[in-house]
């Protein structure tokens, strides 16, 4: 759901195909692949259409990324070239009380499997330990590390995340 808008010319001279069009997005919503989104926005640049290339800085915010945490307030600066790269120069995100950064990335849609860095920084383990909902298991105070991403058309896997606390704090398990 949301509104979704293009505008702008097309050119097509001595072979070469190119464009200046304004792919707009308002608050759209809904589920790719295993992630849903809530309130994307952005105006992105279309400097041609085939294959598809976007102007470099484009911006796109993301009020809810839910891949089975909550990411939400989320920024990404990319660029996307011959319709099969996403090069992510910036990524930055809340979660659960901290944030989150994705080390910029270069990502190939035919690839099979996406793998990302992420940078985590003073996450509440209290809000996590909620957010996750085990029973019995709650705690106090702060986390932050590296957490690697591996994205697959199904779903998503998070192998030797390296997280530490920052401060002095309480897990329980009853």
């Amino acid at each position: 759901s949301g509104r979704v808008e293009l505008e702008g010319p097309v050119n097509f001279s001595g072979g070469n195909l190119t464009s200046d069009l304004k792919f707009g997005v308002t608050n759209l919503s809904g589920k790719v692949g295993p992630v849903q989104l809530t309130n994307v926005n952005s105006v992105i640049e279309i400097d041609r259409p085939w294959p598809f290339s976007t102007k470099p800085d484009q911006v796109v915010a993301v009020e809810l990324a839910d891949i089975g945490l909550p990411l939400t307030n989320a920024l990404f600066r990319f660029k996307i070239s011959d319709g099969k790269v996403l090069d992510l120069k910036e990524s930055r995100l809340d979660m659960t009380g901290g944030k989150v950064a994705l080390d910029p990335a270069v990502l190939n849609f035919d690839a099979p499997v996406q793998n990302l860095m992420l940078k985590v920084d003073s996450i509440s383990v209290g809000q996590l330990f909620d957010t996750l909902g085990i029973a019995g298991l709650s705690g106090e105070g702060a986390i932050s590390g590296n957490v690697p991403v591996t994205i697959f058309p199904g779903g998503i896997a998070i192998p030797e995340a390296k997280l530490a606390a920052t401060a002095p704090g309480v897990l329980r398990y009853d």
